[in-house]
């Protein structure tokens, strides 16, 4: 594939490329887990946050290997007169998404409206095609883990596999149901206690 856009309509043509939007509409392959021991969210110390890192670092790796993926970084559009409680928040998120953009060299790819009729935000996506390496993402899973950097996700460019790490985990879709049955026991000391799976 050529650019994100022909794999992503290869692989979730359904779908748009942000992990809820992703595990909403393919919800079959969808398996979520958890980045801290009784489902905590967010780490207060170094060693949550070790535990984070070691945990997505993990699941990524069994997920994408260490072969060609997508890395995909959606950006609001905000309206020059866009209203925010905590201001400071949007304003850090876009910065980091813009170093994100600026490390990994990646370029605009398309542009898509949140389809929720109560948020309806439009959105710039960036990508770039690059590869899997255990440690080499710790800085922006550090941002994602504190809510600093937002509706980021990686994409094997092979199998259409989806790593979408968010504040509190990690979304998973996958093409091989047998897979999801194979991490979710492997794993299932991370996993959530809910019912459904949030």
């Amino acid at each position: 594939m050529k650019t994100f856009h022909d794999a992503w309509q290869k692989f979730h043509p359904d779908s748009l490329p942000m992990g809820h939007l992703v595990r909403e509409s393919e919800n079959d392959n969808w398996l979520r887990f958890h980045s801290l021991p009784e489902s905590k969210r967010y780490a207060d110390t170094e060693a949550e946050m070790a535990i984070i890192l070691e945990r997505q670092n993990i699941i990524a790796s069994e997920v994408l290997g260490s072969r060609a993926c997508w890395i995909a970084s959606s950006l609001h559009i905000l309206e020059d007169d866009a209203k925010d409680d905590e201001h400071w928040v949007p304003e850090t998120r876009r910065r980091n998404h813009n170093n994100l953009c600026e490390k990994y060299q990646m370029s605009h790819s398309f542009y898509f409206r949140d389809p929720d009729p109560d948020v309806e935000i439009d959105n710039d996506l960036f990508t770039a095609l690059t590869a899997w390496q255990a440690r080499e993402f710790d800085e922006v899973l550090r941002d994602i883990a504190g809510d600093m950097l937002t509706d980021t996700l990686w994409m094997s460019a092979d199998t259409g596999a989806i790593f979408a790490p968010y504040d509190g985990g990690v979304d998973l879709i996958l093409p091989d149901v047998s897979e999801i049955a194979r991490l979710r026991t492997k794993y299932s000391d991370w996993l959530s206690s809910h019912p459904s799976g949030y």
